[in-house]
């Protein structure tokens, strides 16, 4: 018998598994450090990486429901991907899920051509 993510989230012990997991892993502080030129390092909330992941990472969801979805695709499909987007001066300004299941990860080293 095949059992797919999709049909796996249909039992309760599952779905509450991964609900746990990806409340859990969505609810935890989100941190940026800037490194210190005596090796300590700054707790930062003026950086746009921050801005980003910890308040707004996409237009249609919060940080929380970004991550959230985030560790679900993970437990339930092993990876998890975001598309980035940037505005016209190459700035990052959103990172959008991706269906894992969907995709096919390409390396810089798969797309080498063979040698013969």
């Amino acid at each position: 018998m095949r059992i797919s993510a999709d049909s796996a989230l249909r039992l309760a012990a599952v779905y509450a598994c991964v609900r746990i997991l990806s409340e859990t892993m969505a609810s935890l502080p989100l941190v940026v450090y800037r490194a210190r030129p005596d090796g300590g390092k700054d707790r930062i909330k003026d950086h746009w990486l921050y801005h980003l992941l910890a308040r707004k990472p996409n237009r249609y969801q919060n940080p929380f429901e970004w991550r959230e979805m985030l560790q679900g695709h993970l437990t339930l499909r092993g990876n998890a991907y975001c598309q980035i987007l940037a505005n016209s001066q190459g700035e990052i300004t959103e990172l959008q899920i991706r269906r894992a299941h969907v995709l096919t990860p390409v390396t810089s080293l798969s797309r080498m051509p063979s040698s013969a």
